[in-house]
């Protein structure tokens, strides 16, 4: 892709997520590198890792939590949870 009208992301899976895109052996916790248009949001992130736009997830962006609608910047590193409730 050209470069100047993409960026670089990583993309971590926690809490037992699979996806397609990691291949057999890979650990969804180290992440994988996604090349995205510049000006890309989350649920673009989303719909690449196969997560239906309702999923029940959270979402953080270099250790902040996020919102689907937000861009993403070059270098940024996604996470995405289940969300966990205990007692």
């Amino acid at each position: 892709m050209d470069t100047n009208k993409t960026i670089s992301v990583t993309v971590k899976l926690f809490g037992g997520f699979e996806s397609p895109l990691f291949e057999v052996g890979q650990d969804p916790m180290i992440g994988i590198a996604l090349e995205l248009p510049k000006g890309a949001r989350i649920k673009k992130v989303m719909a690449l890792v196969g997560f239906e736009p309702c999923s029940a997830l959270l979402c953080f962006v270099n250790g902040e939590m996020a919102g689907k609608y937000k861009r993403l910047q070059e270098g940024d590193v996604v996470s995405f949870f289940r969300p966990v409730a205990g007692g």
